[in-house]
């Protein structure tokens, strides 16, 4: 029996931190098995750059709450649901009742 995305969700994010980091790992690798050693080593040179960049003080460091609140307000404005998006536009929706 295949379980609902949402109720995996809710177990995965119940597990202690360390499980749920393999968890990521592991779904992120299952997403593209192959080894892009190209990729790789340009990922470490931007690591590289970014920090040289922070050591200099170069860029200025924000707290991950205010970065976490930025890219949520960016997500939200890039995806925002429309009628359209959901596949409703032209259906009549009913809105559902409080306590639902």
């Amino acid at each position: 029996m295949e379980r609902e995305p949402a109720e995996l969700l809710k177990d995965a994010l119940a597990l202690p931190v360390e499980a749920r980091a393999a968890l990521i790992g592991s779904l992120i690798d299952s997403l593209d098995p192959e080894v892009d050693e190209d990729a790789e080593d340009a990922w470490r040179a931007e690591i590289r750059l970014r920090l040289a960049q922070i050591d200099s003080g170069a860029v200025k460091m924000i707290p991950w709450d205010e970065a976490r609140r930025r890219i949520q307000d960016s997500m939200r404005r890039l995806h925002k649901p429309t009628l359209q998006s959901a596949g409703l536009a032209g259906k009549r929706v009913r809105r559902p009742e409080a306590g639902c």
